[in-house]
């Protein structure tokens, strides 16, 4: 892991999103970071200034593009908090929160299509 991704996992962790280092067996190329938010996953491939991708890490971008994900390629921790930036990301503040807006204010854990 270099330096602009480790300092992206730290931010995503002090924002509450899962910053997944995903290693693939029986496949190359899958991107660096896969990041799950609320309402959303993306996918980050960290690269230092002037490498490029390899073939396998375009298939895999080509591929997670075709199922409807995001797929970028950055070279900094800044850049790759631009394009979060760019998403319509749904903020949520507390369980309560969640709770109230799925009009089930006495239950403890959220349950999806209430």
């Amino acid at each position: 892991m270099n330096r602009e991704e480790s300092k992206f996992k730290t931010w995503c962790d002090s924002q509450g999103l899962f910053c997944l280092k995903l290693r693939l067996y029986e496949s190359k190329g899958f991107p660096d970071r896969t990041v799950i938010g609320p309402g959303f996953v993306c996918f980050f491939e960290f690269k230092r200034p002037g490498e490029s991708t390899s073939d396998h890490q375009h298939a895999w971008a080509a591929r997670l593009r075709d199922k409807g994900f995001f797929v970028w390629t950055v070279t900094s921790c800044d850049a790759a908090i631009e394009w979060l930036d760019c998403l319509t990301i749904p903020t949520v503040t507390t369980w309560k929160e969640i709770r109230c807006s799925q009009g089930n204010s006495t239950s403890k854990t959220p349950r999806p299509g209430r």
